[in-house]
């Protein structure tokens, strides 16, 4: 059975598709296959990105205070505020990291997006990662074995 996911609304290029036996990952026009007995481990963290936080908070402070102050001209001190105020919320909503580690490398992937609709899908890739490997790893039984009984 195939899922497939797209953590960003609007993006055809990003897509995440869970096969079988593999996790594809279309990103910024390249494709990764990354079969499920070489994932080591997959983690999905939401990363605050700190220089927007920071820049928009001290530009959105010291214009507002400028312009309340007439230490500035309003309009230029208005825009001020506005890009203080949108530096500070992009850098608040931050992005989300992919993070998969395989036997041969480590991979980071950067989305915006939703984060609980992410989460679902890489829980579902982890639970098909652990089966696969669960009974690909299994002994297989031999026919002409009989059991032993005491």
């Amino acid at each position: 059975m195939i899922e497939e996911y797209y953590p960003e609304k609007g993006y055809s290029s990003n897509c995440l598709t869970l096969t079988p036996e593999s996790l594809e990952i279309k990103h910024q026009g390249h494709r990764y296959v990354l079969p499920f007995n070489t994932i080591a481990d997959i983690q999905l963290t939401h990363i605050k990105l700190l220089f927007y936080y920071l820049a928009g908070g001290f530009t959105f402070t010291l214009s507002l205070m400028a312009v309340l102050g007439n230490l500035l001209a309003p309009l230029p001190g208005i825009f001020l505020v506005i890009l203080g105020a949108t530096l500070f919320f992009i850098g608040w909503r931050g992005k989300i990291s992919l993070q998969i580690s395989t036997t041969s490398n480590d991979y980071v992937f950067w989305f915006s997006g939703s984060y609980a609709p992410f989460l679902n899908f890489i829980n579902l890739a982890r639970h098909r990662i652990i089966t696969y490997q669960s009974v690909e790893s299994e002994p297989p039984e031999s026919s002409n074995a009989s059991p032993n009984f005491e």
